[in-house]
């Protein structure tokens, strides 16, 4: 089924492109993931976003990564004079492991970390500033950025938000990719709205997980036309979805995986 080309930011891949798409990327991201520090600065330190998970910055989650690799990945960016001590990386790593701590002469030697320890452990830990926190959104998003090839969706309003899906989601769902691989984009708007919420509805997510999906399914699909492949329940779907006149609030607080502890 041939579709309507993406909306693209610019007209090329040239630097100048790159550098436009970034940034709407970003404040895609941005917004969804950590809104207070895109719009204010802080918090830079660690915190649990609204789906309860342990985060610094903008989304990098710090149970999905072994302990070594997140210590790797934060040292660039941690404020000056501060560094995650092998205490710290040893608590992380039992909570995100659920195995016992090896720390002789620790109160909690042989026993499983806690989040709420963890958290009290890291409270000195912080990023230099909200332009750490950028860079290191930028260096964890380019692996999920060489997942998605531009010759199957070019630097665009629909690219950047497949990418903040993906990023959000930690990889891209096999039929998502294969819906961008035959370009069909009706498609790709069912596998993010429906099939990557966690079963979640509308209705029972709150500000959370679907609600986050339906704007950026309405964002990354906003040329595509309406499924004929489909199943009929899902085309009505689509179809309900997209011209409904009820009026659907998705505004910033709806969709953001905001910090509710710093």
């Amino acid at each position: 089924m041939a579709l309507s080309k993406p909306h693209l930011l610019v007209s090329s891949t040239s630097a100048a492109s790159t550098t436009s798409y970034e940034y709407f990327r970003n404040l895609e991201i941005k917004i969804r993931e950590n809104a207070p520090l895109q719009a204010h600065g802080s918090p830079l330190g660690l915190h649990l976003d609204s789906e309860q998970r342990m985060a610094i910055g903008y989304g990098y989650d710090l149970a999905t990564l072994p302990a070594a690799t997140v210590v790797t990945d934060l040292s660039p960016y941690l404020a000056p004079g501060t560094s995650i001590s092998s205490q710290q990386q040893a608590y992380l790593e039992s909570y995100r492991s659920q195995s016992p701590l090896n720390l002789p002469g620790d109160p909690l030697n042989g026993k499983v970390s806690t989040k709420s320890q963890v958290l009290t452990l890291w409270s000195n830990i912080a990023l230099a500033s909200e332009a750490a926190a950028t860079a290191l959104l930028n260096a964890r998003v380019a692996s999920f950025e060489s997942t998605v090839p531009l010759s199957l969706l070019p630097y665009s309003k629909e690219r950047a938000a497949v990418i903040s899906s993906c990023y959000n989601l930690g990889s891209i769902g096999p039929k998502l990719l294969t819906a961008l691989q035959t370009d069909n984009r009706a498609e790709a708007w069912y596998e993010i709205r429906y099939n990557s919420n966690g079963g979640k509805s509308r209705a029972n997510s709150g500000r959370g997980l679907a609600a986050r999906r339906y704007r950026e399914a309405d964002t990354s699909m906003a040329t595509a036309q309406r499924p004929q492949q489909r199943s009929s329940q899902s085309r009505n779907r689509f179809s309900g979805c997209t011209t409904s006149t009820a009026p659907i609030s998705i505004g910033r607080s709806e969709h953001s995986r905001q910090p509710v502890v710093s």
